[in-house]
């Protein structure tokens, strides 16, 4: 009976980061933050964090659908987050095992590569979808989320050790 509830106990942990992640996003998109635009995009840190060092709880399918939700959410294009999202996680997959590697400033270099991938996708989707950008806004905000990936990355570490240990990237 306790192997059970163990079991059940590792296959809750397993959602947390895909529910995490889901409602950072609904909040960062709610009227609460609607003022402060400046804000650094977590979603995409935690993206980054949980495909590096636990992608068994970050599918591609849920990296993409993160990134629908916060177009639909936002009223962008449908697809723009999405795929931009999804290629920078295929890329971030050949990286991975050398920025795990690596000492923390490198991975947190791989983390700025990353933004740059996600966030240049991102305005090129835009372009071509014929959706106006503020290119301003559009800097400050990738630059506030390269900023704060430490912070984000001692909270996840945490969250993570409530992970069942075959769930993460040796």
């Amino acid at each position: 009976m306790r192997k059970a509830s163990h079991g059940f106990a590792d296959q809750a942990a397993m959602v947390l980061p895909v529910l995490g992640t889901v409602l950072l996003t609904i909040l960062m998109a709610s009227a609460v933050f609607a003022p402060v635009r400046f804000l650094p995009v977590i979603w995409i840190t935690m993206v980054f964090f949980w495909r590096l060092y636990s992608p068994a709880t970050m599918p591609y399918g849920w990296v993409f659908s993160i990134g629908l939700l916060h177009d639909a959410l936002l009223g962008l294009p449908l697809g723009m987050h999405a795929l931009a999202l999804l290629i920078g996680a295929l890329i971030l997959e050949r990286m991975a095992r050398n920025i795990m590697r690596q000492t923390f400033r490198m991975v947190w270099m791989g983390l700025v590569f990353f933004v740059v991938c996600v966030f240049s996708m991102t305005g090129l989707l835009a372009i071509v979808m014929g959706t106006s950008i503020n290119l301003k806004l559009f800097i400050v905000q990738a630059l506030a989320t390269m900023v704060f990936y430490p912070l984000v990355h001692a909270l996840l570490s945490r969250c993570a050790r409530l992970l069942p240990p075959s769930s993460l990237r040796g």
